[in-house]
């Protein structure tokens, strides 16, 4: 009987193994990147009960509650974040392989995500180069929701074909190029009753000034920057905005101040009567980058637009 049983162990664990739902594995990451049943179930397209139901089954499988709520997040276990450790890179490999299988590495649909600013200025470079070398494929374009999910996160999800945005992403596993630099400037309605031709830095603390949030890393950066120039100003920002149009039409309409990408500005100044402040402050400026997971280098279309893309702006 003894060695009866030895036999049968080996084959209920075989079992086990078998029935584990592998899309469960989807859930645990995005949760685990996320810290978030909700913008978990945002990002897979499903419901947030959907998410739940999964975690729970997830919790009854490794014997551990995975996730605790900690404030307005959740917080990973040791078990958790053992089981990220061990099985992250292994379940991407496994997704580019199944993807090489199912799309023979030749779609015709990419997924281009960027922010809302800098879509405006790459998705019609991206649409003209396509168009001039006669490249068959359709852009999905999508807008970085800055309020649940970060760059990097899209790009480990596998979400994303190629990503724009104002901060750099370096890791092993990313090509990350920088594109060009986006000089800002300060701008307010032509008709403002105080602000004149030159406008020195004192006169300016006194105004509100409307900033477009452009990633929250580097957001930090100019804040922190613009605020150090204008240590004693009297008042804070009036708006803050994921839209440059939103800033733009608020500008027009008050006596509010704004700082803009000088690209935009020079689109828009007609179409919301904005005029640029000469002033002595000086503004710091924005990169634009594009980051393209290596393994997605690996689908033809992809890798062609982004070479097409590159010579065209050096000049080639």
């Amino acid at each position: 009987m003894n060695g009866l049983n030895t036999l049968q162990q080996p084959k209920a664990t075989i079992n086990e193994s078998h029935e584990f739902d592998l899309n469960l594995l989807e859930v645990f990451e995005s949760v685990y990147l996320f810290k978030s049943v909700k913008h978990a179930a945002n990002q897979l397209n499903k419901s947030s009960a959907a998410i739940s139901q999964s975690l729970n089954k997830l919790r009854l499988h490794f014997s551990d509650p995975l996730f605790v709520r900690h404030g307005m997040k959740l917080t990973s276990t040791t078990v958790a974040d053992n089981i990220h450790a061990k099985l992250h890179d292994k379940y991407e490999d496994l997704l580019s392989e199944l993807g090489y299988f199912i799309t023979g590495q030749n779609t015709s649909e990419i997924n281009v995500f960027t922010r809302g600013y800098s879509g405006i200025r790459i998705i019609p470079l991206l649409g003209s180069v396509i168009e001039k070398h006669d490249l068959q494929c359709k852009i999905l374009h999508h807008i970085i929701d800055a309020s649940n999910s970060s760059a990097e996160e899209l790009l480990m999800l596998r979400k994303v074909d190629i990503l724009f945005d104002a901060m750099p992403i370096h890791r092993v596993d990313f090509v990350c190029n920088a594109l060009w630099e986006e000089e800002l400037v300060l701008v307010c309605r032509q008709d403002h009753p105080r602000m004149g031709d030159y406008v020195p830095a004192e006169k300016i603390r006194e105004e509100n000034i409307s900033m477009f949030n452009v990633a929250d890393g580097l957001q930090n950066l100019i804040d922190k920057q613009y605020r150090l120039d204008l240590s004693i100003r009297r008042k804070a920002f009036s708006l803050r905005s994921n839209s440059i149009f939103t800033i733009a039409a608020m500008t027009a309409a008050t006596d509010s101040l704004a700082i803009i990408p000088l690209a935009l500005y020079l689109q828009m100044k007609e179409g919301f009567s904005l005029k640029v402040i000469n002033t002595d402050i000086i503004l710091p400026k924005i990169t634009l980058y594009m980051i393209v997971k290596k393994a997605t280098l690996e689908n033809p279309v992809i890798e062609n637009i982004i070479k097409k893309m590159m010579i065209h702006l050096n000049g080639q």
